[in-house]
């Protein structure tokens, strides 16, 4: 693993702050649709 991010670390940590920032938003999503259907029921 450690090996694969040698040859390109700028390029894996921007990946890689994409990934969190998409599962950050899709958490929060998430949350809100939750937070909606338990208030409906």
């Amino acid at each position: 693993m450690g090996d694969f991010f040698k040859p390109c670390p700028s390029r894996a940590k921007a990946g890689f702050k994409k990934i969190a920032k998409w599962v950050k938003s899709g958490f929060l999503m998430f949350i809100l649709v939750y937070a909606k259907v338990s208030v409906c029921y």
